[in-house]
């Protein structure tokens, strides 16, 4: 009777996926979602036509104290006999049964639950508070963006020209998130003076003759308020809730570049996951990281931290894929985060670490993905050519900058064709920068094509 069990697969690699902020409330965006669609490129791309990519139940693994990661199987699947293979198959069928030869497991790492910090349900007041803080602080820097334009002292990828009118978006994004909340901070207010009615407070404003007075200003203000507030109910209700949890993701991330907030245990999830597949005994051929959007961001502050040294657990990793990583805003609005403050020292000798590979440690390549439509996404140039070599990148030690190895340009989708100022500001930027492969189609082209032609070039994986 055959052996029922499979045999254990020749190939065994792993990518350790790393999500968008927000990517909790847009399914598209999970693992669960990203694995078919991964395994349908696989099959495109795949040398073989009857080789079959099959995905597996989700499953939970926890590693370092509570944590868990979401991991997702794609196995390569041939019938027995093919390449000179004998044995069991899946199917527990002789000669014609099946055969894993092959397999991928993907592991959501979810690291943006540490950027909440109770904003979703924070009073209004405090909402507000956080709403005009940033907003005063993303004046700030846009002014200091528009002075260096102005100047033109320092060269930004993708068009400098987007990146203001980026800043421009965010700002009134920010605008109308405070208006939305007004009458609800109103509302407080009131209650305040409601309960200061009998007090000595009010008693001494009626001695100074000013109660009549700030009866009459409080009316006035409610029915101005109430006005201009009021034109944010002519909203849909959709647009609202895009609106208030693109407010909170933007105070979000503020901190995290501001003041480094969540940033430090964010990037130890890398090596602490690494720390459990070791102790597991989960060996892997190759292991590859992939970060999409802000996670792509997390992963080069893990893989490249400034002005020191990254963990020596990273050297695991084989190869980097950012996509759609808006490194070129991030280096625009805040440029110190990726290089050194001047006069500062490294913790690691300037010059030990080169493009590819430092000091023979981390990922021995770095594709970058990116869409002319999507202006977030990043060329890591100082001018807007998607299929240009690469020329700036964090600089961790003094020096050398770190480089992506190549830029994948994705052009399939919608966002294959640039946008203009008006339709970045008219939010169709933003939608392309969801929309690096179909939300509704899962065997529609994306770019993971790229990404498995490039990466996987010449392995025996798709061969």
């Amino acid at each position: 009777m055959p052996d029922p069990t499979p045999s254990a697969p020749t190939i065994v690699d792993a990518i350790l996926y790393l999500p968008a902020v927000g990517s909790e409330a847009l399914s598209v965006h999970r693992v669960a979602s990203i694995a078919p669609r991964l395994a349908q490129a696989m099959e495109r791309v795949c040398g073989r036509a009857e080789a079959r990519f099959v995905v597996g139940e989700s499953s939970q693994v926890t590693y370092g104290a509570d944590r868990k990661a979401t991991r997702v199987s794609i196995r390569r699947i041939e019938r027995v006999g093919e390449r000179g293979m004998t044995g069991g198959g899946v199917d527990g069928g002789g000669g014609g049964g099946e055969r894993e030869v092959a397999r991928i497991d993907l592991y959501e790492i979810s690291h943006t639950d540490y950027l909440t910090d109770g904003l979703v349900e924070a009073s209004v007041v405090r909402k507000a508070f956080q709403v005009t803080r940033v907003f005063l602080l993303g004046g700030v820097r846009f002014v200091g963006l528009a002075a260096r334009r102005a100047r033109g002292k320092q060269g930004i990828g993708r068009g400098q020209a987007m990146q203001l009118t980026w800043g421009v978006g965010l700002l009134a994004l920010l605008a109308v998130s405070w208006l939305m909340l007004l009458p609800g901070v109103l509302d407080a207010l009131w209650r305040v003076v409601q309960s200061l009615r009998g007090t000595a407070v009010e008693g001494f404003a009626g001695a100074l003759g000013l109660k009549g007075w700030m009866a009459s200003a409080w009316t006035s203000l409610a029915a101005a308020v109430a006005g201009v507030a009021g034109v944010t109910l002519l909203l849909p209700r959709k647009v609202r809730e895009l609106v208030e949890s693109g407010a909170v993701d933007l105070i979000r991330l503020t901190n995290y570049f501001e003041h480094g907030e969540g940033r430090g245990v964010m990037v130890a999830q890398l090596p602490a996951f690494l720390d459990s597949l070791a102790e597991r005994g989960q060996r892997y051929r190759r292991v590859h990281v992939m970060g999409y959007s802000f996670g792509s961001i997390v992963a080069l502050d893990a893989l490249f931290p400034v002005g020191q040294p990254a963990s020596a657990r990273l050297a695991r990793i084989d190869s980097l894929i950012t996509i759609a990583c808006p490194f070129d805003i991030v280096r625009a609005y805040w440029p110190g985060h990726y290089s050194l403050p001047r006069g500062a020292r490294a913790e690691i000798a300037p010059g030990a670490e080169a493009p590819g590979r430092p000091e023979g440690r981390g990922p021995s390549g770095w594709w970058n993905v990116l869409s002319p439509g999507d202006p977030l996404s990043s060329n890591f140039r100082n001018d807007s050519d998607p299929d240009g070599a690469p020329e700036v990148g964090p600089r961790t030690a003094a020096t050398t900058p770190l480089l992506p190895t190549r830029n994948l340009c994705y052009r399939n989708g919608p966002g294959g064709h640039p946008v203009g100022l008006l339709g970045a500001l008219l939010v169709r930027g933003l939608r392309n920068h969801g929309r690096f492969w179909d939300s509704e189609h899962v065997d529609a082209d994306s770019c993971f094509d790229l990404v498995l032609q490039t990466a996987y070039a010449g392995d025996a994986l798709l061969e």
